[in-house]
């Protein structure tokens, strides 16, 4: 997939498009840069790929071989060489950059811009319309990083993070289709649902207990369908029912980790519909069809570690 001929890397290509303060044309024909001017004509061709998982899997293996170590695994700039630049790469997620048209793109790859290495003669014309489809994903979709429900202690929060560390073991083995890795996982998720059962509820309110246990039986019963999973595939039908449980767990009570949670949804995850899953990072990684969900997935929202102390105290609601 990757051309051999030599080139600049690609991750530069956008860098001056979604700097602060930088206005975009919004002519619905020519959504452009003015301070790079792109030719109408350019501006209005047509991306002759369709939007489909294979042609945007083929833009992703062009990108990180060419653009990720300065754009990011998630598009926001933030590669490992992006501080040595001397300006920020360009944020794909950003709508200055998603606002403009896919001819608009194209052209601004083919022809480049110092610093940027003019790629027309680098990639081949369908590997740069599959680059554009790829980018395309990186569009931001709305989302809100909420508190948990309830100010709940430090004693529910921790064993809700010792589950997440295994719960995430196993949504990776399940995204890289490994049987081997996700049998490995389910040991160490043992522990933690058995690790949520010995919280002493008897040091909780009635109320507070009684959500409690009513959260770890969610859990375990989901836990009871991956135990018996004869294949990854029946696996993840049951952990699409962990997901939930576990989901409405650190909702509820939160957690102790340094960053949000992040909750995706696939429209198309399993035989019956759509399903959820939770994950410490925002680069979508889907547990249930793995390498084929390119598409499919939407960003729903962050939980926070913890319920700040003016939004209200623990057992409110």
């Amino acid at each position: 997939m990757r051309s051999e001929r030599a080139g600049a890397p690609i991750a530069l290509f956008l860098t001056a498009l979604a700097l602060p303060g930088m206005a975009v044309g919004i002519h619905a024909a020519n959504h452009q840069d003015p301070e790079w001017d792109v030719p109408s004509r350019a501006a209005r061709k047509k991306n002759p790929l369709p939007e489909d998982a294979s042609v945007i899997a083929k833009g992703k293996v062009v990108y990180e071989a060419q653009c990720v170590s300065c754009h990011g695994t998630s598009g926001v700039g933030d590669g490992v060489a992006a501080k040595d630049l001397e300006k920020h790469p360009g944020d794909l997620t950003n709508p200055k950059v998603q606002d403009q048209s896919d001819g608009a793109l194209f052209w601004k790859i083919t022809t480049g811009r110092a610093p940027m290495t003019a790629f027309g003669d680098t990639l081949s014309v369908e590997e740069r319309w599959q680059v554009v489809r790829f980018i395309r994903t990186f569009a931001a979709s709305p989302f809100a990083v909420v508190s948990p429900e309830l100010e709940a202690p430090e004693s529910l929060r921790t064993p809700l993070t010792n589950l997440q560390r295994p719960y995430d073991q196993l949504r990776r083995a399940l995204a890289k289709d490994d049987q081997k890795a996700a049998a490995a996982a389910l040991p160490t998720l043992n522990s933690a649902v058995e690790g949520l059962k010995k919280v002493d509820v008897t040091k909780l309110s009635d109320k507070l207990g009684s959500s409690w246990k009513q959260s770890v039986d969610a859990i375990e019963k989901a836990m009871v369908g991956i135990r018996k999973a004869p294949s990854l595939e029946e696996m993840r039908v049951s952990f699409a029912g962990l997901s939930a449980a576990s989901e409405a767990a650190w909702a509820r009570y939160g957690h102790t980790m340094e960053s949000p949670l992040f909750v995706f949804e696939c429209s198309s995850a399993t035989k019956t519909g759509a399903a959820r899953w939770v994950q410490p990072t925002r680069e979508p990684d889907n547990p249930y069809l793995g390498s084929k969900a390119v598409s499919c997935v939407k960003l729903l929202r962050g939980i926070a570690a913890t319920r700040p102390k003016e939004e209200g105290s623990g057992e409110s609601r």
